[in-house]
């Protein structure tokens, strides 16, 4: 998850079992890494999760992807 290459870190998050750790890695992906493909792969993975952790990431990174969109829409 914290390899140089974006294709390693997306297949990553896609194969990582979102439990423990691995869901705060997830977490971090989800918010600050720099891949749209890795964001989504790791969103992707959240999405199965059984912890009720997972759902507060999933808003979050819902609202991150809004602002991104927003900021896009006012540099145009």
């Amino acid at each position: 998850l914290l390899d140089p290459s974006p294709k390693i870190r997306e297949d990553a998050a896609e194969m990582i079992e979102p439990v423990g750790i691995a869901l705060e890695y997830l977490a971090m992906i989800v918010t600050t890494d720099p891949s749209p493909e890795v964001r989504i792969a790791a969103v992707s993975t959240l999405e199965d999760s059984k912890d009720p952790r997972a759902l507060e990431v999933l808003f979050l990174a819902v609202m991150l992807a809004t602002d991104r969109w927003l900021a896009s829409r006012q540099d145009s």
